[in-house]
């Protein structure tokens, strides 16, 4: 008996010093993210650094960010994204805020979470595209970035292996939107206080 519950003890331990630790990650990214937020920067490269930073936390293998253009009038990068990741994900970008998953997420304001992308549509409406089986993903997770009521865009993160993505990391990610959002809107406004003074 003394054996049984030394050993639930244990595995108690364990389990909590592993929610642990991922908190601390999640703690970690937003500190960085919000640091990001405060530099005055090139948006691409900033939004770059999110996404790998983002994408690090919760384990996604593929991370991009589609941006609606022009919001606030100032014009915006369609697909900043992790490096390796550009060659595939660029050449969707249009596509991806047209129709498909970005779309879906810009236009009902909501994340949407694919665990398990075997069996659903690739063309019909609503579907996944062609896009997501190509770079064998098994789950995307696909999350509004809103700036004041206002949806600019959609951060779309994939797995690829057996992962998927878990409640506490979708409201995670659901969380560091919003600290990209502050980025995004931090910039805007950097470019047009740089403007007005330019015009006197």
């Amino acid at each position: 008996e003394q054996r049984k519950i030394a050993a639930a003890r244990r595995q108690a331990t364990r389990r909590l010093e592993s929610m642990l630790a991922v908190r601390q990650q999640e703690f970690e990214a937003l500190t960085r993210i919000a640091a990001l937020a405060t530099r005055v920067g090139d948006l691409s490269v900033s939004l770059s650094q999110a996404l790998e930073i983002t994408s690090s936390a919760v384990g996604a293998d593929l991370a991009a960010l589609s941006l609606l253009g022009g919001a606030r009038g100032l014009p915006l990068p369609a697909t900043p994204c992790r490096p390796q990741d550009k060659p595939l994900l660029l050449a969707q970008s249009q596509t991806c805020l047209e129709a498909g998953l970005c779309h879906q997420v810009i236009r009902d304001r909501r994340t949407i979470v694919l665990n398990d992308l075997v069996g659903y549509p690739l063309n019909a409406e609503g579907g996944i595209g062609q896009l997501y089986p190509r770079l064998g993903a098994r789950a995307v997770a696909s999350v509004p970035i809103g700036i004041r009521q206002q949806v600019v865009g959609a951060m779309i993160l994939l797995k690829q292996g057996r992962e998927v993505f878990l409640e506490d990391q979708v409201d995670f990610l659901e969380t560091l939107t919003t600290h990209i959002a502050v980025l995004i809107e931090n910039v805007q406004l950097h470019q047009q206080a740089r403007s007005l003074s330019i015009m006197e």
